[in-house]
């Protein structure tokens, strides 16, 4: 390149730096969130000095979706102008930090994008990640500092009827630890989706039967939920999930035998079921039990085509 093509090119772009700053103020144009390099208390602390709320991107290197984030969301504009008059922090759940913050917040699910007040109150947050659009119209209020439980339970005694608003109300119950409030919702919810048409049913017993597992640590009461979603929604896209934590349950408590026989009830109940006799037949397999009604689980989910190498775990459950 010449030196009065190297000067020009300077030129255009000093030129073109000062007419966008101009067009677009600096605030408008910074590249994404920047993160504080503190921990949480730290966090809180300068909060309380500067009167700001604490924004905590919680992740882990495994989370899918909290990668995709680091993609889609972190690096825009838009995601700093939401986030802009907090402290912002990272906390990976797998660090030692991230261990704590699970016991001081119900996290089950990741990613999460969390807003505190700096008591260390929580204000808000947005769970899960499915596209760029979703979770920006989600997290659009997470930087007003307002408490949105007033409104949603306002919504609900207005509309008793709203199922979509109940079921995120049970939600946000259980993330401020109010688990008997949550409670108190189920069954509403299973009485305005019947039959689990929309899945709301379904997602309220799982988030139950985390809350205990995962932050409480009762598993006895988890596997209780787990076990009557089992019973009464057999269907459900995540009944594996169902089965699974039962089994592991009564692995743990030495009751895999009774776990089998409970399992070849619900089988002969649901014979269509394919994923319900599939996880059935896969599990128990792992758990070395063997009873011909577990292999006939394997069977059926042989001929309804559901999981693979069925008819090879057909003949090892089988009892001869």
């Amino acid at each position: 390149m010449t030196l009065s093509r190297r000067l020009f090119t300077a030129l255009f772009a000093i030129l073109a730096s000062g007419i966008l700053s101009t067009i677009y103020p600096q605030s408008a144009v910074a590249q994404g969130v920047a993160w504080s390099r503190l921990s949480l208390d730290e966090a809180l602390a300068r909060a309380a000095k500067s009167n700001q709320l604490v924004f905590v991107d919680v992740h882990a290197e495994h989370c899918g979706p909290c990668g995709q984030m680091n993609l889609d969301i972190w690096p825009t504009p838009e995601a700093a102008a939401i986030v802009r008059d907090m402290v912002t922090i990272r906390i990976d759940t797998d660090s030692a930090e991230g261990k704590a913050l699970e016991k001081r917040y119900p996290i089950m699910g990741l990613p999460v994008a969390l807003v505190l007040d700096a008591d260390g109150r929580e204000i808000s947050r947005v769970v899960g990640y499915y596209n760029r659009g979703q979770w920006l119209r989600d997290a659009a209020e997470l930087g007003s500092g307002v408490d949105p439980i007033g409104r949603m339970e306002a919504e609900v005694a207005a509309n008793s009827k709203s199922l979509i608003k109940t079921a995120a109300l049970l939600e946000t119950y259980l993330h401020r630890q109010r688990v008997e409030d949550a409670e108190a919702l189920l069954p509403v919810i299973v009485e305005l989706d019947e039959g689990n048409r929309a899945r709301r049913v379904e997602k309220a017993f799982v988030s139950l039967a985390k809350y205990y597992d995962y932050f409480l640590g009762d598993s006895a009461v988890s596997d209780e939920y787990w076990t009557r979603f089992v019973e009464s929604y057999p269907g459900a896209s995540s009944i594996g999930q169902g089965i699974k934590a039962t089994f592991e349950h009564a692995r743990r408590e030495n009751r895999l035998e009774e776990w089998g026989t409970w399992m070849c009830s619900v089988a002969e109940k649901n014979p269509t079921s394919g994923r319900l006799h599939y996880s059935i037949a896969s599990w128990a397999n792992r758990g070395g039990l063997r009873s011909d009604c577990l292999a006939e689980s394997a069977w059926k989910a042989y001929d309804l085509g559901v999981g693979s190498f069925m008819d090879s775990i057909a003949v090892v459950l089988a009892e001869n």
